[in-house]
């Protein structure tokens, strides 16, 4: 029986299979960003919520493509519906990536409800919104059905809309027999929790949330207790007595209007800044700089 092959010492260069894993490195630093820029984006007035419910417990950094669906990725990146430089791998683009609570997290990989990018009229990203759509028709999910959860379109690591499309073919493929354009309000409102809790910007800042962590009230002045939502009637779909509606668009006749209107968001084009080269002559990169902040003025890639 031939004997284990020697290495001599003291050692030149590691032997072949010892060098150092580059891409593990690489693949835990780019999970850790993916976590981070959740942990970030997704905190209201120096809390982590959940951004459908607002809960503070059992937090989960959830993907919008599943990240093990590497070749639903490359597929959407090939007919453009994702910014030119978005990351190469599906788990760790944070566009991808929404804070949920466990309850929201399994239902929305198990495709109970859906999220509908709504533009604003003429292009206003203002009046944009990201809409819980809960086409299971889960009790549970009633007080949110039609609601704005808190997603902000004008934020530069804004989901990218396109992603839920797919996630809302899904949904109505395992539900083929719901109301396939439910009625919508035409003024959709924000979730109850987020109208509640004093995450809405009051200060003329830019974005809908207030992110930073507020002064602490001294001791002459008691903390302010924010006050609960009154409970909906049964079946009341999110809307009140006096709201109008129209059919929800089918997601078929909806996708022109969400392709057009992500290009225009604030994610879409600081996604396609961030790794552009810059390497060119100052004429050449104010150029390049030009033609990537006016894509949505072209509708070119």
């Amino acid at each position: 029986m031939p004997g284990l092959p020697t290495i001599p010492l003291p050692l030149a260069a590691l032997p072949h299979g010892f060098q150092p894993g580059v891409q593990a490195l690489t693949d835990a630093s780019n999970t850790t960003a993916f976590d981070t820029g959740l942990d970030i984006r997704d905190i209201f007035l120096g809390i982590q919520r959940c951004v459908v419910c607002g809960s503070r417990m059992a937090l989960h950094h959830a993907h919008i493509i599943p990240k093990v669906e590497s070749d639903t990725w490359a597929e959407l990146d090939e007919h453009e519906w994702l910014p030119e430089n978005a990351k190469i791998s599906v788990k760790h683009e944070q566009r991808n990536g929404l804070m949920l609570c466990a309850t929201h997290h399994i239902a929305f990989d198990s495709h109970q409800f859906f999220i509908r990018f709504v533009p604003g009229p003429d292009g206003d990203m203002q009046r944009a919104r990201f809409v819980f759509i809960n086409y299971a028709e889960f009790i549970e999910f009633v007080h949110l059905h039609y609601k704005a959860i808190a997603l902000d379109p004008q934020d530069r690591y804004s989901p990218i809309p396109s992603l839920f499309v797919i996630q809302e073919w899904r949904v109505r493929g395992r539900y083929p027999f719901r109301n396939t354009t439910p009625d919508c309000p035409d003024d959709i409102k924000w979730a109850d929790w987020i109208s509640s809790t004093g995450i809405l910007r009051t200060d003329g800042g830019p974005g809908h949330f207030a992110r930073p962590s507020p002064p602490r009230p001294t001791r002459r002045t008691p903390a302010r207790t924010a006050q609960l939502p009154a409970p909906m009637a049964s079946g009341s779909g999110g809307m009140s007595e006096s709201s109008t509606s129209r059919p929800l668009p089918h997601i078929n006749d909806a996708i022109a209007d969400i392709l057009a209107a992500q290009r225009k968001m604030p994610t879409w084009r600081a996604c396609t800044l961030e790794n552009t080269s810059w390497d060119g002559t100052a004429d050449e990169n104010i150029e390049k700089y030009v033609a990537t902040v006016g894509l949505e003025h072209s509708g070119a890639r």
